[in-house]
């Protein structure tokens, strides 16, 4: 015997017609359409309305409404006596199955949670704090602080940076080449010990991680003898010919800010207990927002200054002036 959804789907075919094109004549979603066709009754959510489309696809098709619904009453009559036979027989396991429109859910879903997975790594990446690698002259990554004792008065830095993420060495930026390598040759070290903060620091969110590199630099005192008596001498007038400069950071960390000779040499937060000294030539800045949180010494001498602009400190005829 014929089935309904057979009977539709013929007379369908035979008038060349689409089921987009009936759709748009009946008002009948594709979706009920198709489940007509391949008797599907399931997806309707009462009879009184399944026998309605039922009609209005009959009519539209040229075939007695009545003939139609004939057949549908056979076939679920039928299909009740199935399931009647079928509760009869003994439980099987059902079988799963696998249908197009699964497929395409599953394919959609694994799609979703791959650009979800995606993004949420991305976005990740963009709040954490960018890597930094340090290569020489000690090997560490950030977050860190490295202890090195040295006896040279200069020494060459060179690491990797994070893309998306530049570079600050005590303040003074370093470029990068294309593979995010940097490389400071010769960086000129005081005798003692020399605080050497390298900073990496985001472009987007301006999160930073920092390396803090302590260089214990002790010169070899018989590598170098004196060219005649006034050597010494010499030494001492020269020292006093220049700005020699510790920065004591005391109870809280504090940001600071100086300029040496006209040139950034720091821009940072430092810690409290951390010592930094600096020299120059003739002239330097410094800045902070909290400066009771410093002790400044410059040629042996303590000083003080405020918090609403940068304090300069020349040396003019051997003494020390604050602008």
């Amino acid at each position: 015997m014929i089935k309904l959804g057979d009977l539709l789907k013929s007379k369908r075919e035979g008038r060349g017609l689409t089921l987009e094109q009936v759709s748009e004549n009946t008002k009948i979603p594709i979706e009920l359409l198709n489940a007509l066709e391949n008797s599907n009754y399931d997806l309707f959510s009462s009879e009184v309305y399944l026998k309605g489309f039922i009609k209005n696809y009959s009519k539209f098709l040229g075939i007695e409404t009545t003939k139609a619904l004939a057949i549908y009453r056979r076939e679920q009559r039928d299909f009740k006596e199935d399931s009647l036979r079928d509760s009869q027989r003994p439980i099987k396991q059902p079988k799963a199955f696998i249908t197009p429109g699964r497929i395409v859910l599953l394919i959609t879903l694994f799609i979703l949670v791959s650009v979800i997975s995606f993004v949420t790594i991305q976005v990740n990446k963009l709040v954490q704090p960018p890597s930094l690698e340090l290569t020489s002259p000690l090997v560490g990554s950030a977050p860190s602080e490295l202890y090195l004792e040295v006896e040279s008065d200069s020494i060459s830095i060179k690491g990797r940076v994070e893309v998306g993420s530049r570079l600050l060495v005590n303040g003074s930026e370093v470029t990068t080449n294309n593979l995010q390598e940097f490389s400071v040759d010769n960086y000129s070290l005081n005798p003692g010990s020399n605080e050497i903060y390298i900073v990496a620091e985001s472009y987007y969110f301006s999160k930073t991680s920092q390396i803090k590199l302590t260089i214990l630099s002790e010169t070899n005192p018989e590598a170098k003898e004196p060219e005649d008596e006034n050597s010494e001498e010499e030494i001492l007038n020269e020292v006093d010919q220049q700005l020699n400069a510790s920065l004591e950071i005391l109870e809280e960390p504090a940001w600071v800010v100086i300029t040496v000779d006209d040139e950034p040499k720091l821009q940072d937060t430092l810690e409290s207990g951390t010592t930094y000294n600096f020299k120059a030539k003739s002239v330097f800045t410094i800045y902070s927002p909290r400066p009771n949180m410093l002790k400044l010494t410059v040629n042996g001498e303590e000083y003080t200054f405020g918090s609403q602009t940068p304090a300069t400190f020349r040396l003019i005829n051997g003494d020390v002036i604050q602008e």
